[in-house]
């Protein structure tokens, strides 16, 4: 110990700008996707280690549902409650709210990314594209998520969250992963609407304002780490004098 200082106090000190850069990573993502379609931000929050007074950062994906825009696309389609659309990426299945669906090449439906948009499934391999027509002329989705070519059914919208204490994190795109595996939202405790969009569920301005705070508070932990390390050279240099 020096000149009353902890051992310790550095260690915190710099664990608090650690986190603190961390929280201002994932504000300047959200940030960022405050007009990405679907995109649900990420909440930090601040926990303790073992030693009691440690700070450590962790986060959490904040499912609250964004406002609806209608834009009238037949392809555009919005969840109204819980859930998320499910879709098939090369690392497995992925959540979803963004339903700016398009057709692919090979007649599937497929989300902004080119994923394919799953049909209802009780299990993954159940669970198979859904394929539209080529040639045709109208397609209609369903409140609950059925879709019909030209008035024949080819599919059902996979609906899908998160089980709960689920480990869920939100990877690029607007996917989320969750593990366990999802579980099918059935309707009616759910629906969709044709010809809309969910858009983001994040305020640009109180965003905005939660990096200004945190800007001050790394601003104020630095001062005091150099109030630290000043305080502990001037003890050492002291120490050294002969009296």
């Amino acid at each position: 110990m020096t000149a009353g200082i902890p051992p310790a106090t550095n260690e915190r000190l710099a664990a608090a700008l650690s986190v603190l850069e961390g929280r201002q990573a994932i504000i300047a993502n959200n940030l960022a996707n405050t007009s990405t379609v679907g995109f649900k931000g990420a909440m930090s929050f601040t926990s303790l280690m073992a030693d009691g007074a440690t700070p450590a950062l962790e986060s959490a994906i904040d499912f609250r549902p964004g406002a609806l825009a209608t834009t009238g696309n037949p392809l555009d389609v919005a969840i109204l409650g819980d859930g998320s659309f499910l879709v098939r990426t090369p690392q497995g299945e992925r959540l979803t709210r963004a339903g700016q669906f398009g057709v692919n090449g090979d007649g599937e439906l497929v989300d902004r990314n080119g994923f394919t948009v799953l049909g209802a499934g009780p299990t993954p391999s159940e669970r198979h594209p859904i394929r539209i027509p080529s040639g045709t002329a109208e397609i209609v989705i369903t409140a609950s998520g059925s879709v019909h070519a030209d008035g024949i059914a080819v599919g059902e919208l996979a609906i899908h969250r998160a089980p709960e204490g689920a480990i869920t994190r939100q990877e690029a795109g607007g996917l989320a992963a969750t593990t366990p595996a999802s579980v099918a939202v059935d309707f009616p405790q759910r629906a969709v609407r044709q010809g809309a969009i969910e858009e983001s569920n994040v305020s640009a301005v109180d965003t905005l304002v939660q990096m200004i705070n945190v800007q001050r508070l790394y601003a104020s932990a630095q001062r005091a780490l150099s109030a630290v390390d000043s305080a502990r050279g001037i003890a050492i240099s002291e120490i050294g004098k002969p009296l």
